[in-house]
Parts: C-alpha cells; sequence; structure tokens
C-alpha cells in the first residue's frame, strides 16, 4: 500500500479498544493510505454524520466485534475495490485464525442471496460499502434508531444495491460457530395456484408392504387429492416396469385433470421427466417422485410462495423420511462431489431447526419434489438425458442458475420421500464423468454453503 490511495477507506468499528499487534499495524497501514479509524456510532444518524465527514474517503469499512483484519487488508481492499468499484457493497469470507487462511481454516460465506437475508444476516457485521450509497439508504431508515448492519443490508436488497461477495479472505473471527437470528415473516403470495400447475409424477408400481395402500402411486395419488393440489393438472408416466393390473387400474382414473402416459424405453428418469411435460400445459411444472407423499394440505402452495420474486426459476422442498428425520434440506458441494447435508438429522437438532425456519437458497434441489416455470424448463432444454438416474435435477439447477434464476427451498417441511424404494440407489461412472465435464468450476466448494457463518 502506498502513501494515499487513491481508494482511501473510513473503518467504522464497534470493537471498543484493540490493543493486538495485527490490529495495530493494520490501523497504521489504514493512516498511511489516507484512510480513518473511528468507532461506529450508536444510532443510523450518528452513522450518517460520521460518513459525511469522511473526504476523501470513498468506502466505508464496518468491521464487527468479533472480526480481525488479516495481515495487509487496507492493500487487499484498495484492490478490491478497484476490480469492484461499480458494486455497493462487498464481503468475504473469514478464517479462524489470525496466523493462517488455509482453504482448512476457512469460513465460507454464501453467495449474495436476496431471498436468504431476508432471514439471516449472514454477511454479518463486517463488509465493505460505497458511500454515496450507503448515505443513501441510510436516509431511509429510521434515523434515531440504533444501527443495524443487518437492517442496513435488508434495505440494500430492496434497493437492488449490487452486493458482491470477492473469493477472498479478510478476517479472523470466532473458532466457535455464532448462532445468527432467524427472521420469521410471512412470504408474499406469488399469485400462482394449483390451476397454474401441471404435476408431473413418474411411476413404475413399486410397492412397499410397510404402506397402507397397495403401491406408493396409489398412496401418492391419494395423497394429492387430499390436498389443496387436487386442481391441478396431473400427468402420470409409466414405463414397461408397470404391472398391467396396475396399469389398467391406473388407466381407469383418467380424467380432464390426470393424464397417463406410457413410455417403453429402460428407466431414464430425465427422458420420462420430459416426455411427461411434452403433454403439460400448466405455467409451473411440479415434478415428483411416486414416492413423495406430501405431509401438509397446503404443500404446493408453500412451494409456489416464492415465485413471487420474478428470478426464482426453481423451488424446492425440504423433504423428510417415513420416521421424520431429515431426507433433503438442499443440495451442496463437499469433497469434490453434490451431496444431500444433514440426512437422518433429527428436527430438533439445532442446525435443522435453524433451516427449516426459512426459506433459502441453495446450489440445487431434490428431483423428488420440486417447481419450475414451464418456459424456463423449456428454454434450458428441460433435464439432460444423458443423466438417466443421477445428476439430472443438479445439473438442471446449474442450468438456470446459469442464467441468472436461484434455486429456492422451501424451509418447511412439505412430504415424505421414501428414497430409494422405487429403485436400488445406482451411481453410474459416466454420468459423474459427463456431469464434471460439464460444470468442471463446480466441484470445489458451494456457493451456499449449509454452514451458519455469519
Amino acid at each position: 500500500m502506498t502513501v494515499g490511495s487513491q481508494f482511501p477507506v473510513l473503518v467504522l468499528s464497534d470493537s471498543g479498544r484493540r490493543t493486538s499487534r495485527t490490529f495495530r499495524r493494520f490501523t497504521s497501514e489504514l493512516q498511511q493510505s489516507g484512510g480513518v479509524l473511528l468507532p461506529i456510532g450508536k444510532r443510523v444518524r450518528d452513522v450518517l454524520e460520521q460518513v459525511r465527514s469522511a473526504a476523501p474517503s470513498t468506502h466505508v469499512l464496518f468491521l464487527g466485534s468479533t472480526d480481525a483484519p488479516l495481515a495487509g487488508l487496507v492493500a487487499t481492499i484498495d484492490t478490491a475495490v478497484f476490480r469492484s468499484f461499480t458494486q455497493d457493497v462487498v464481503y468475504a469470507d473469514k478464517t479462524q485464525s489470525l496466523k493462517t487462511s488455509m482453504p482448512e481454516d476457512v469460513r465460507r460465506l454464501p453467495a449474495w442471496s436476496p431471498h436468504r437475508i431476508e432471514h439471516e444476516n449472514f454477511v454479518g457485521e463486517s463488509f465493505l460499502v460505497r458511500i454515496p450509497f450507503l448515505l443513501s439508504i441510510g436516509s431511509q431508515l429510521d434515523l434515531e434508531s440504533d444501527w443495524d448492519s443487518w437492517a442496513f443490508l435488508r434495505a440494500a436488497k430492496e434497493c437492488a444495491g449490487r452486493v458482491a461477495k470477492v473469493d477472498e479472505t479478510w478476517f479472523a473471527t470466532s473458532r466457535v460457530p455464532r448462532t445468527s437470528p432467524v427472521r420469521s415473516f410471512t412470504p408474499p403470495t406469488s399469485g400462482l395456484s394449483a390451476s397454474d400447475c401441471s404435476l408431473i409424477t413418474l411411476t413404475a408400481g413399486a410397492q412397499d408392504t410397510s404402506r397402507r395402500f397397495p403401491t406408493l402411486v396409489e398412496e401418492h395419488l391419494e395423497a394429492i387429492s387430499g390436498s389443496s393440489a387436487t386442481d391441478a393438472e396431473q400427468i402420470l408416466v409409466l414405463g414397461p416396469e408397470c404391472p398391467p393390473a396396475l396399469r389398467a387400474t391406473l388407466e381407469s382414473r383418467v380424467s380432464p385433470k390426470l393424464k397417463v402416459v406410457n413410455v417403453e424405453n429402460a428407466f431414464n428418469f430425465a427422458h420420462r421427466c420430459n416426455v411427461g411435460r411434452t403433454v403439460s400445459s400448466g405455467d409451473i411444472t411440479v415434478l415428483v417422485n411416486d414416492d413423495f407423499i406430501p405431509s401438509r394440505p397446503d404443500w404446493l402452495e408453500r412451494l409456489l410462495e416464492p415465485f413471487s420474486d420474478p428470478e426464482v426459476g426453481i423451488t424446492g422442498a425440504t423433504l423428510l423420511y417415513a420416521d421424520d428425520t431429515i431426507q433433503h434440506v438442499g443440495v451442496g458441494v463437499r469433497h469434490g462431489n453434490f451431496h444431500h447435508f444433514y440426512v437422518g438429522a433429527e428436527l430438533t437438532d439445532p442446525r435443522i431447526a435453524q433451516l427449516v425456519a426459512m426459506n433459502r437458497e441453495v446450489d440445487a434441489v431434490t428431483g423428488a419434489c420440486f417447481a419450475i416455470r414451464t418456459k424456463l424448463f423449456d428454454d434450458v432444454g428441460g433435464l439432460t438425458e444423458g443423466f438417466p438416474l443421477n445428476y439430472n435435477d443438479v445439473d438442471l439447477c446449474l442450468k438456470v442458475r446459469a442464467l441468472g434464476y436461484s434455486v429456492v427451498l422451501v424451509g418447511a417441511p412439505l412430504g415424505y420421500h421414501l428414497e430409494s424404494r422405487t429403485r436400488a440407489a445406482v451411481s453410474l461412472p459416466e454420468e459423474s464423468l459427463l456431469f464434471f465435464s460439464r460444470w468442471p468450476h463446480r466441484a470445489s466448494e458451494s456457493d451456499f454453503p449449509f454452514e451458519n457463518l455469519a
């Protein structure tokens, strides 16, 4: 860092007195660059007054009491501002140690998610803000209220602020993960209803003697008819494995609201879903397995709620096993591959209690129960048929996200998924090779980690 940085920074810290050698070095480098360090004002009005008098600073760095700047942070921020000058808010990862930022020590924060910031302050208390933007947003807050970084970030989201996470580590924080508060609220309605939806169910007619119906698909259809989803268009895609007697039973249920489509090829989940789409007419396509059993009558309404945001392309469901443990709370990357997280965890587990309290953006969702805008499904070419068993749902989510749409998981459990009861769980090596040839950069880390890092 040279004296007289092009982008001098005002640092507002709520930490009180800091005496560590690293912090003293940070303060010295900040002064040499033309920046200023001040204790953060208590009220919104105080913060705005501090910022207005911060010339010639161009940006404000809010430094939380539990975060310590890493060595060289002033120079790092100067470079980040140069690269991201048009961004209104910039934040970065944290590490567990002041002495190292090795990958195993880094706590990765989620990529910016306007959906998730409504529920929790995953960014934390430390981030960089462009001064004109801060003054603009701050003037819309209650000037006499206490300064609250979360309130500011939510306001930035409402005003369509340009918020970005940089792939760097700026701060050291506590080794013990802290619990960030979850804000409960009533999601806006999407304006969509069951009559706007086409439910596509694949079935091979699998049986489960532990259930009260002869086949899973019959229990599935009965449960759907007992929910508000009964007004949706339903499409059953039957494979050659489906027993003739069951096929006849299902075909006897054909009505203006229920269609039956027969396919003759060997099992290919992606192909059969795409076939179902060719005969559907709804604005929203809902793909469900025949071993999906809704647990609440309004499951479809909850699945549709996030579509109130036009930037949401796919919504997924939190699903349980029959014993009420977690089957699906979203899909993310771990050890170089995509996985379901917290499988088998209890709903009373503190990690799960936090997750199911909110809708949130995720890397991907399971194909056992999800909804997608039909036009978007067509635009991305539907499910990739080179993935007959695995990765087809993740691949679809990544195709949708590549177009700038979000994938949002509904936190509240919506149903049960009797996973792998309909077929043996088989992973084909060729599917893995195809997937990572299509998405080589997705094998390293999740954009939306599951750990609570705020």
